[in-house]
């Protein structure tokens, strides 16, 4: 018996195999389709699709045998993948010097007849074969051995579209992380935009706690009377103002940390738009620009990621304030309104509008109208990504004499839009 020598380029042909991660993968329909096809169309027992790896030949699929795998050494595979010719035809193993005496032949399964065509790699490595056996002598004819090389060519084709499918899901994977990656970073910036209001809002209460709590001290080392009103007046203010640092402080947990993959939860849209007016809205002030809240008189709930939401919406105001900051009668307004099929968020400002132009690449990634370094042109972009993984949509109000952002999302996410947006 004859074993097969190594490919002159073994290691680069093995690197080539292992690329499609093919090896020890359960079956298959679309591989079997083509064994069984073989079979059928030479008119042959056994058809197999064998890989040749370092030690063994391993089977992706058969039809008549039994066995996933055999040595390499008695391999007639690992002849086949040093032929020139693209198949390697043995018309009866027994009386062939190489195979006569080979397991495969005086033992099950008594190969007589073989023919392999080469499965090779767009760089030209022979990974396996398409062959077909039988326990009978026999010949092909030129165009039963055509018909083999087609089929093996189809399979390798097979094998190629299987491997770009499976790389183009590890880099869905990696671009899903990077772009939770600058969703998280725009979050941060969103944040040092408005720090200074942030930290004034949380000031101001501090300084109201602590002027309650200078008038009770004085109070109680008085030698009059302490008035009970007066008490539960000081206390209650203190309270309410407690309660609304733990509002911001909350808030703040809530943006900082990585919302990407946190369930969908129903939430008031008014509470939405409370808890961004809570972040910006010293910062406004400070700046000269107005900005209040007008939520819809009716109740809407809304199924989402608030922080998320807040998120966007923190966006599209340091961008409106960025742009009308020192203009005269400055002011932003949030919006908020039921449609037919969702809920509207609206961010609109005293701008005069855009121009056709920004319009259409503002929503493209890295596009700024800023000066450098105020802005690398990923908030809009990283806004529409969140507002599109609620199934929603961000646009621009073309009919609007002002600048107008429209955030539009549905009233309930359905399990499928969830399972996306968190994959």
């Amino acid at each position: 018996m004859l074993s097969p020598a190594n490919h002159p380029l073994e290691q680069k042909r093995l690197e080539a195999l292992r690329e499609y991660e093919v090896l020890d993968t359960e079956a298959e329909q679309c591989f079997d389709d083509y064994t069984q096809l073989a079979a059928r169309l030479l008119n042959l027992p056994m058809a197999v699709i064998s890989l040749v790896d370092e030690k063994r030949q391993w089977f992706k699929s058969t039809v008549g045998l039994d066995a996933k795998e055999t040595p390499r050494e008695i391999s007639f595979c690992g002849h086949a993948i040093l032929e020139t010719e693209p198949v390697f035809i043995v018309e009866d193993a027994s009386q062939d010097e190489r195979f006569k005496d080979n397991p495969l032949v005086i033992g099950g399964p008594q190969i007589r007849f073989y023919a392999g065509a080469q499965l090779v790699t767009p760089e030209h490595f022979p990974v396996g074969t398409l062959c077909v056996i039988d326990s009978k002598p026999r010949k092909l004819s030129p165009t039963e051995q055509e018909t083999l090389a087609v089929l093996a060519r189809q399979l390798m084709a097979q094998l190629e579209l299987r491997k770009a499918n499976r790389i183009l899901r590890e880099n869905e994977k990696t671009i899903l992380k990077q772009q939770a990656h600058l969703i998280d970073s725009q979050k941060m910036t969103a944040l040092g935009r408005m720090a200074a209001g942030i930290a004034h809002e949380i000031n101001n209460p501090l300084s109201i706690i602590r002027g309650r709590s200078e008038i009770l001290l004085m109070a109680a080392e008085s030698a009059n009377p302490i008035e009970p009103k007066r008490i539960a007046d000081s206390a209650e203010m203190i309270i309410k103002t407690v309660d609304r640092i733990g509002k911001i402080v909350k808030g703040m947990k809530g943006l900082t940390r990585s919302s990407s993959v946190d369930p969908f939860k129903e939430t008031s849209v008014s509470e939405i738009m409370v808890d961004t007016l809570e972040f910006c809205k010293e910062r406004c002030t400070s700046r000269g620009i107005n900005i209040s809240v007008d939520a819809s008189e009716i109740p809407i709930l809304l199924e989402c990621r608030p922080e998320q939401i807040v998120q966007v919406l923190l966006n599209l105001i340091g961008n409106a304030s960025d742009e009308i900051e020192g203009t005269p009668n400055s002011w932003i307004k949030i919006e908020s309104c039921v449609t037919n099929d969702g809920v509207d968020l609206m961010v609109t400002d005293s701008g005069t509008g855009l121009t056709e132009a920004v319009r259409t690449q503002m929503f493209e990634p890295f596009f700024t109208t800023k000066e450098i370094g105020k802005g690398v042109g990923l908030g809009l972009f990283i806004s529409t990504s969140i507002v599109e993984s609620h199934g929603g949509t961000l646009s621009v109000d073309p009919k609007s004499k002002n600048t107008r952002f429209i955030i539009h999302l549905p009233k309930h996410q359905n399990l499928g839009q969830q399972n996306l947006s968190a994959s």
